[in-house]
């Protein structure tokens, strides 16, 4: 697996794409508070539901305050549907 940067990128478009996903999901919690859902994302082998009013930390060694944030789904209803 390659492990370098992809800022560091020979391709372009590479760096771009990384951009253009900050902006998406920025649109996706504008998105979330508007209309007073939760934004669904995949963490830790688990779907999460997260609240979009709290800051997103960018920095990973703040466990704790993102799993506060976070609840797992509860998918024992076999519905699929939340």
């Amino acid at each position: 697996m390659n492990t370098k940067d992809i800022s560091e990128a020979s391709d372009p478009l590479l760096p771009a794409s990384l951009a253009a996903m900050k902006r998406a999901a920025e649109q996706a919690r504008r998105q979330a508070l508007m209309t007073r859902t939760s934004l669904v994302v995949w963490r830790d082998g688990q779907i999460r539901y997260i609240d979009p009013a709290m800051p997103e930390e960018p920095d990973a060694s703040d466990a704790q305050s993102k799993a506060d944030a976070m609840t797992p789904v509860d998918d024992s209803s076999g519905s699929g549907s939340t």
